[in-house]
């Protein structure tokens, strides 16, 4: 098929991905699962192996301070790439879920406290709240998004009314369907009730910008594979002002800097959180990603992608049988069924019969898909390094297998 629109950035930098180069027949659509790893990452990775090889802080030879400066420069970097003022103000983790679970257990409850979160989070965050409510008299309450993605802001600022609300807990973007949530508009309000702010930012940082001078929220949290950087590392990002709301759950190797038998004194934040030894080389890694979004910019990413969606939208909108979920198709995410063929099957049959990567599933979205009473549906996530050949074949093979199954 010939898309009426034509994409005015094809190529931006798509050569900078190996594993497009490794596979130049696999067109990669799962992109909300975890991004594509530019050339410069991996090197990144790499050369904390084949140049540094030592830990941060702990050795003071010089390969051991040179890891260290280039941890603190990463830090720095990340915090101004989130508009934190410190780079004390972000704590390395192993990724979103790491850094959700460490503020929901570092965090100092008091009984009878309550944490609000949408009906949307994924199951990152959403398990630890309910776990949370298990082991401490803290409550949890759920503001409902539908499956056409409406809520209503007055169920929310009932719930942030409340006296024992306390907290906050929102992804910025869904994995499941496109949402556009009035960030500063529910911020605003949560401030307005003294409830502080965290932004799950897993799905917002590949495609847009989301920083704490913009936006005033409290607590960030992400992964960095989602976002172009390596598996295994992410961070929790906050105000310097709530450390004195927290109390590190984990200790270990460099969380304190001095011990008894009997007590022990803990080193200054961030380092209190971070116990055991660095993921130095994903951190390396982690920084290169940040340098490569910087590089291309958001606001030629963003081009990319709105060309992106408008030619999946004129393509998909077309074919027979299909049924979208969340309020419409202008995203690079779409999330769909194809009559009454089982999401698995179709993802499967893409992949073997197509070289088309997508994902199936609830994805990690157990409660709202039971909540809407839905069965598990076909993701297709796009970035900015797909092509309109990538969504012409895409089409083409939904057109295909419609025509064959339906």
């Amino acid at each position: 098929m010939f898309f009426k629109k034509k994409l005015n950035h094809e190529n931006v930098e798509s050569g900078d991905f190996p594993l497009k180069s490794n596979h130049p027949d696999v067109v990669f659509l799962d992109n909300a699962c975890t991004s594509l790893k530019p050339r410069e990452v991996i090197e990144g990775i790499s050369s904390y192996y084949s140049e540094f090889g030592s830990c941060a802080l702990r050795s003071v030879h010089k390969l051991g301070k040179q890891t260290t400066t280039a941890v603190d420069h990463a830090r720095k970097k990340i915090s101004q790439f989130v508009g934190l003022k410190k780079a004390e103000e972000v704590i390395f983790t192993r990724g979103a879920t790491d850094s959700i679970n460490l503020l929901c257990r570092s965090f100092q409850w008091s009984e009878g406290d309550e944490v609000i979160i949408s009906s949307l989070e994924h199951n990152s965050n959403l398990l630890p709240w309910i776990a949370l409510g298990e082991g401490q008299r803290v409550n949890l309450n759920i503001w409902n998004i539908d499956k056409d993605g409406r809520f209503d802001l007055k169920e929310l600022e009932a719930l942030l009314s409340k006296k024992e609300s306390k907290l906050l807990s929102l992804c910025s973007d869904s994995n499941i369907i496109p949402i556009d949530l009035p960030l500063a508009e529910i911020i605003s309000l949560a401030h307005k009730n003294d409830v502080l702010v965290h932004l799950d930012a897993s799905q917002t940082l590949l495609h847009r910008p989301l920083n704490f001078n913009d936006l005033n929220f409290d607590f960030m949290s992400f992964s960095f594979h989602k976002i172009l950087g390596p598996t295994g590392i992410g961070a929790l990002c906050l105000k310097e002002e709530h450390y004195d709301k927290m109390k590190p759950a984990i200790l270990g190797g460099e969380t304190v800097v001095n011990v008894t038998n009997k007590a022990y004194v803990l080193s200054d934040p961030p380092h209190c959180y971070e116990a055991g030894i660095g993921s130095y080389a994903e951190i390396f890694g982690a920084v290169k990603a940040i340098e490569y979004i910087e590089k291309i910019g958001y606001s030629q990413i963003q081009k990319k992608e709105e060309e992106l969606s408008l030619l999946m939208q004129e393509g998909l909108e077309s074919l027979r049988g299909m049924t979208f979920l969340g309020p419409g198709l202008n995203s690079h995410l779409v999330n769909l069924y194809l009559g009454e063929m089982d999401s698995g099957e179709l993802s499967i049959l893409l992949d073997k019969n197509y070289n088309i990567m997508t994902r199936a599933g609830v994805h990690c979205g157990h409660y709202w898909y039971n909540q809407n009473q839905l069965n598990p549906s076909l993701r297709i996530s796009a970035a900015f390094y797909n092509t309109e050949s990538d969504i012409q074949r895409l089409v083409e093979a939904l057109q295909e297998v419609s025509k064959n199954y339906l």
